[in-house]
């Protein structure tokens, strides 16, 4: 099975870069992109600190989404052995919540 790594790299009122990331396998993607397209907002806040928010548009998660990178089956199996195969920013903000799986 083909694993892909998807990436979020941003930046808050140039005071915090905001990164996040994920291992998803074809069928995840896939899910992923149809519920992103799905959204009814071009885009979307999500708060963390304690008063920040950060938008995040429906085009930014679709193009993270599209540039998801191959790993190969080493470098998949580094990043699971080393439980990084999902990384949050702050307290949970991560593709789950932002795609949409809470949801489901």
């Amino acid at each position: 099975m083909k694993h892909y790594l998807v990436a979020y790299d941003g930046n808050w009122a140039d005071e915090f870069n905001i990164y996040f990331h994920t291992v998803m396998d074809e069928n995840e993607l896939t899910r992923s992109k149809e519920l992103v397209n799905k959204w009814e907002e071009d885009w979307y806040e999500f708060g963390f600190g304690s008063n920040e928010e950060l938008e995040i548009s429906k085009e930014d998660m679709l193009e993270c989404l599209e540039n998801a990178r191959e790993l190969t089956e080493d470098e998949y199996e580094v990043l699971f052995q080393l439980d990084l195969t999902h990384i949050s920013f702050g307290d949970g903000l991560n593709f789950d919540c932002i795609i949409g799986y809470d949801e489901d």
